[in-house]
């Protein structure tokens, strides 16, 4: 089985997305997945620089699975907001609208995040303490310590 390999523009910033995923076919060739039914009228897939000549006006090069983690990571961070006041009603409507994820009470707030990402392990969080509720959009792995650290410095004078 070879290697999982990932289609990128590098001609515009990573926006969490790549251009497809890549596989080297039975003569050693690496080829864009689906290129040949999207761009060669249903033949076979295109090599990478038939890709970059197909689609024109980009930069495609290929990247490995760890480069593609790295990439995501970076932008992760890069999404990642500080806690900012909400509504009650916008706190119910996202506790309601999917099955909320890690619905629990830390540092004196309920607490839980929407179950769809936003991108990657990407996630908006929503807090709760009496009137007090918060949005922030952060991993879905964060610790009950991450949390409790975030919480703890939520008050009504800080936000």
């Amino acid at each position: 089985m070879s290697e999982v390999m990932f289609v990128l523009d590098q001609s515009k910033p990573f926006d969490g997305c790549t251009e497809s995923t890549a596989y080297t076919d039975e003569n050693g060739v690496v080829r864009v997945n689906f290129s040949g039914h999207l761009y060669n009228n249903g033949g076979p897939d295109l090599d990478l620089a038939e890709y970059n000549e197909k689609k024109g006006g980009g930069d495609y090069v290929l990247i490995t699975e760890e480069q593609l983690d790295s990439l995501q990571n970076d932008y992760e961070q890069g999404r990642t907001t500080l806690p900012s006041r909400i509504d009650e009603d916008k706190f119910f409507e996202s506790l309601n609208v999917l099955p909320p994820c890690r619905w629990e009470h830390i540092a004196g707030f309920e607490v839980f995040h929407v179950s769809e990402r936003i991108t990657g392990n990407l996630v908006s969080w929503y807090a709760k303490r009496r009137d007090l509720c918060v949005t922030w959009d952060a991993s879905c792995s964060l610790s009950r310590k991450e949390l409790a650290d975030i919480l703890s410095n939520i008050s009504e004078e800080n936000l």
